[in-house]
C-alpha cells in the first residue's frame, strides 16, 4: 500500500481532541489515464490539468488549514469500490480517501 502524508501546517490540526486535517487524493501521474478511464465522472483530461487545479485549491487554504495528501492508488481503490460495492466516481473516491486516512491516523504519532 502506498500511502504518503505531507502536512503543510499544523495550526487547527486539533478540533475537539481529535485529529481533524483537510484531507486531499493525490494521484499518480503514470495511472491518471487509467483512472479517468475506470470512473463513471468527468475528471481533468490531463494529469497536468489536474495537478494545476490541487495545487491552486491548496494554495487557496494555506494558512490555519493543514492539507493531508493520500496518495491514490488506482488498483486499491478499485478493490475498495468493488468491497464496498460503490461505483468508481468522486463519492466513491472521497470515501477511499477518507477510509486511508483513518487507516493511517489510527497507526501514526502526530505532534500536537
Amino acid at each position: 500500500m502506498s500511502i504518503f502524508i505531507y502536512l503543510l501546517s499544523l495550526p487547527g490540526l486539533r478540533e475537539n481532541g481529535r485529529i481533524t486535517p483537510t484531507r486531499s487524493a493525490w494521484y499518480k501521474e503514470d495511472q491518471w489515464p487509467r483512472l479517468v478511464s475506470v470512473c463513471e465522472d468527468e475528471l481533468s483530461p490531463s494529469y497536468s490539468e489536474w495537478l494545476k487545479g490541487a495545487k491552486k485549491a491548496m494554495e487557496k487554504g494555506i494558512g490555519d488549514t493543514q492539507f493531508v495528501k493520500v496518495e491514490v492508488d488506482v488498483d486499491e481503490l478499485l478493490s475498495f469500490c468493488a468491497d464496498n460495492g460503490l461505483n468508481v466516481n468522486g463519492k466513491a473516491r472521497t470515501a477511499f480517501v477518507n477510509h486511508r486516512l483513518k487507516e493511517i491516523l489510527a497507526n501514526s504519532v502526530l505532534p500536537i
